[in-house]
């Protein structure tokens, strides 16, 4: 499976298409951009969806199974790697430890970023349902 950072192309947005996304940009062109992992992998996707609660890494292994009935399950390197990198560019954060388990949340910045993923999956869904 694919961590976040080995999602589909990242896109890099003005700020003025990131509306009330804020975050610390850098310039390229003269113009002010910002990293954002849009679109995302699934594995990403469930990572910050379960995130929005404080968790560690093998909770959310088993919540992701729950929530896609077995579907999608990530490994071991795959989770930690990925809380690892999200962390890295401040999507989630560390909240303590309990029991040598690292237990995590999501930031403003994943939370932003994971409303604007959800949108697109709704466009998405929408056009399809147009088209049918």
């Amino acid at each position: 499976m694919r961590s976040i950072l080995e999602a589909p192309p990242t896109i890099f947005l003005r700020s003025e298409e990131l509306g009330a996304l804020h975050c610390k940009g850098r310039k390229m062109h003269g113009c002010a951009y910002q990293k954002v992992y849009v679109p995302m992998t699934e594995t990403g996707f469930y990572i910050l969806l379960c995130l929005r609660k404080e968790a560690h890494g093998y909770s959310i292994v088993k919540q992701v199974a729950k929530l896609t009935q077995g579907e999608l399950k990530i490994s071991p390197g795959t989770m930690y790697g990925s809380l690892s990198k999200m962390e890295k560019y401040g999507l989630i954060r560390f909240v303590r430890e309990e029991e040598k388990r690292k237990i995590y949340c999501i930031t403003d910045l994943g939370t932003q970023v994971l409303e604007l993923e959800m949108k697109r999956i709704e466009r998405l869904y929408q056009t399809m349902m147009e088209v049918r």
